[in-house]
């Protein structure tokens, strides 16, 4: 990969150009939309709407999110177990489910066929992540949905991704060294991990690797930790 310039540019210019004032005007506008949807699609987001006394036209700007009733996660799980599997709280018909993933409690979350959304996109690009990058994604791809929310961001932005998932810090090594992953995602304290077993194995991560930038989650990551990565 050639060297690429990892410290300026923007995924999408427009978006992440505006004044303070387009801002609010594009998240009161979108809050609108989801909104008035929701009220439409979810009997669900509904019921709880109109046990709140509100209707779509209540909810104009994000000031106006207080309104909204709070579902709490415990709440979250007795509705999923009294209409399974999502409570009535999806807004999309059930043929357009791609994935379902389970976190903890359980609760089971849907994934539309048409995910669209770049912000996770954006977040890898203001990083320093570009297209072409070989990025090593360590998060679980198991049951949870955040490492198919970073894999369907890379290949948004054109980049190559190699699902790893965690565990087993030799098979990363390996992987790193030989596929030259340029991009990490994972917790700070595992790529301490893949660090420390690298030099174990001979390889030296400075010498060897080609990683450029590292996206980190999950985890604190202190400054005592940073140094060391």
């Amino acid at each position: 990969m050639e060297k690429v310039n990892r410290k300026r540019g923007y995924f999408r210019e427009e978006l992440e150009t505006m004044s303070p004032e387009e801002r609010e005007e594009y998240r009161a506008r979108k809050l609108r939309e989801i909104v008035d949807h929701a009220w439409r699609n979810s009997p669900a987001f509904r019921q709880r709407m109109e046990e709140g006394g509100l209707k779509p036209e209540d909810i104009k700007t994000t000031a106006d999110l207080e309104k909204l009733p709070i579902l709490k996660k415990a709440d979250l799980v007795e509705l999923q177990k009294r209409d399974l599997p999502f409570g009535g709280l999806t807004a999309t018909p059930p043929e357009r489910v791609r994935r379902i993933c389970i976190s903890p409690g359980p609760i089971y979350e849907p994934w539309d066929y048409e995910y669209e959304d770049i912000r996770w996109t954006q977040a890898f690009y203001a990083l320093g992540i570009r297209p072409g990058d070989i990025i090593q994604n360590t998060f679980s791809y198991h049951m949870v949905i955040f490492a198919h929310w970073l894999d369907e961001a890379a290949r948004q932005l054109g980049c190559t991704i190699i699902p790893m998932g965690g565990g087993n810090t030799e098979t990363q090594v390996k992987v790193m060294k030989e596929l030259k992953s340029t991009a990490f995602l994972g917790t700070p304290s595992f790529l301490l991990s893949i660090g420390e077993r690298a030099r174990e194995m001979g390889v030296d991560p400075k010498e060897d690797f080609s990683l450029e930038v590292a996206f980190v989650a999950a985890e604190m990551l202190p400054e005592s930790l940073r140094q060391r990565l």
